[in-house]
């Protein structure tokens, strides 16, 4: 079982995904490393990982019960309310973001995981990553580092 707040980061050798506890750098250990989840005992497997891909867990699952990760790439699979058309694609993300489309307006915005939706019709969308997972309206298609041509193909780019 994934724990909330793992990270996943493609290792530098063997380009494969290492999940687990991210391990920052400091002065003894000047790379960024993934201590693998399921180590027993104190004798802990450590992969040096590309930080540039590094991505959280974000503890949500889509409708096939897939774990989303910062960075993943997902499209709708459902259409609701005749606004979204299934297909519509996006990037999760964490950062500071302003909700679109919620029932609740914060001024100073939020931080946490949303959704970058792409296309011409992205600022129509909810970009809370919890109403999309919460209706099972998103399943996971790729992520940014291994799939990038699915967020071309989906329309422009998607952004903050």
């Amino acid at each position: 079982m994934i724990a909330r707040y793992t990270f996943r980061g493609k290792h530098i050798g063997s380009g494969e995904w290492q999940y687990g506890f991210l391990v920052m750098p400091r002065h003894s250990l000047p790379k960024i490393y993934v201590q693998q989840i399921d180590t027993p005992g104190f004798a802990a497997d450590y992969f040096v990982i590309d930080a540039a891909t590094v991505g959280q867990c974000t503890g949500l699952k889509d409708n096939a019960g897939t774990t989303l990760y910062e960075g993943d790439i997902i499209e709708v699979n459902h259409e609701e309310q005749l606004v979204v058309d299934a297909g519509f694609v996006g990037i999760v993300r964490f950062a500071k973001y302003q909700h679109v489309s919620a029932q609740i307006e914060y001024p100073n915005g939020d931080l946490g995981f949303f959704i970058a939706w792409s296309g011409e019709r992205k600022h129509r969308l909810r970009n809370d990553i919890l109403y999309w997972t919460e209706n099972e309206y998103i399943k996971k298609i790729g992520n940014v580092h291994d799939d990038p041509k699915l967020i071309k193909e989906g329309g422009d780019n998607c952004d903050e």
